[in-house]
């Protein structure tokens, strides 16, 4: 079983802008939870009001466009409404629609003065043996009436040296699946520990991790982050288009595993263990990715800044067009009418919603 450490905070501020290195991202609000948890999916509809997942205070945080909180969706529980893990959101047509992965449903949320629930889908298992079933880990929201789940096959004693695939199937309005395998790949790595009679995992430092990312008709884009190759696929999973570059490949120093482990919360038994295991020599290609909503790709490469990624922009027309910088704190989720949205690390892992102004990109 999968175990993550979350740090809570009780903080609400807002800041003042500050501006990036080249003007392209021009910071404009900051936003400290006041119920701090640990902030994972981030939707913003039409209006620019902005809406987080946190999934260890059990609700969605609404944010209006300056940063002021205008309501705690949801709680603690199993009831219409309530969470146990909210993980990915999405907006369609004015509904947030979000998927906890404990509870295995998506709630459909009406927007408005007043955010009310409209439906509830419970999600159809995946049976892959007897008493053995794998469930998505999270959801890519296509339409009202399609969803992209993303399902691992999870550790086991009984598959603790198989390989481990990640499958993108598609889900209907229903809540069943109707494509099982649009694509599969690598799932991310894990560092195995035998204790006794069990096991703990772990994620293996440096290791490989695939991200998927909706795009537009029903299309999505997948990336390994092991190599700087973005691939954008059809509803059927062919490939339509390939975003990529060669950025200098950066070697792993111990000083780096050690921070690596420490942020990891790594237990002692894997902190031996990964010294001994085959980690990776040098960083992944890039950390994370994400689509605007002009189809613009773009791509957080790792360099020798230990403090920034070089933020990598593709046009449509798959040209890497422009370089920026962003700090590795930093994660985009969101990136749409002049606007890029994030979630930031803090100190003590205090996690803050952050947006950019995104300027010299006509």
């Amino acid at each position: 079983m999968r175990r993550y450490l979350f740090v809570s905070v009780l903080l609400y501020s807002l800041s003042f802008p500050s501006f990036a290195q080249n003007g392209i991202l021009v910071k404009d609000l900051e936003i400290k939870p006041e119920l701090g948890g640990y902030l994972y999916g981030l939707a913003v509809d039409q209006k620019g009001n902005i809406y987080v997942s946190d999934v260890l205070t059990y609700n969605i945080k609404f944010y209006s466009p300056d940063g002021a909180l205008v309501e705690l969706i949801g709680r603690k529980g199993k009831g219409p409404g309530e969470f146990l893990n909210p993980k990915s959101l999405g907006i369609i047509n004015n509904q947030l629609y979000v998927f906890d992965n404990k509870l295995l449903r998506i709630s459909i949320f009406k927007l408005g003065k007043r955010v009310e629930l409209k439906k509830t889908i419970n999600l159809s298992l995946t049976e892959t043996s007897k008493d053995n079933y794998i469930t998505p880990n999270s959801i890519l929201f296509e339409s009202s009436k399609r969803f992209y789940g993303i399902y691992s096959n999870g550790y086991s004693q009984r598959n603790l040296s198989e390989k481990h695939l990640a499958t993108l199937k598609i889900i209907n309005e229903e809540g069943k699946i109707v494509n099982d395998s649009v694509l599969t790949v690598p799932d991310q790595q894990f560092l195995v520990t035998r204790s006794g009679g069990g096991f703990m995992v772990g994620p293996l430092p440096f290791g490989r991790k695939p991200i998927f990312v909706k795009g537009k008709q029903g299309s999505f884009y997948y990336g390994n982050t092991n190599k700087l190759e973005i691939k954008q696929y059809s509803k059927k999973g062919t490939i339509k288009s390939k975003y990529t570059a060669k950025p200098n490949r950066i070697n792993v120093t111990k000083k780096d595993l050690k921070d690596e482990i420490i942020r990891s919360h790594a237990s002692p038994s894997q902190v031996q263990r990964a010294s001994s295991e085959n980690v990776p020599k040098t960083f992944p290609a890039f950390s994370w990715f994400v689509v605007d909503d002009q189809a613009r790709v773009w791509v957080a490469v790792n360099t020798k800044d230990r403090e920034n990624y070089s933020l990598f922009i593709f046009k449509n027309d798959r040209d890497l067009w422009q370089k920026t910088k962003i700090p590795k704190s930093v994660e985009l989720k969101a990136i749409k009418n002049g606007y890029a949205y994030g979630i930031k690390k803090g100190k003590k892992e205090i996690q803050y919603v952050v947006r950019y102004k995104v300027k010299g990109l006509n």
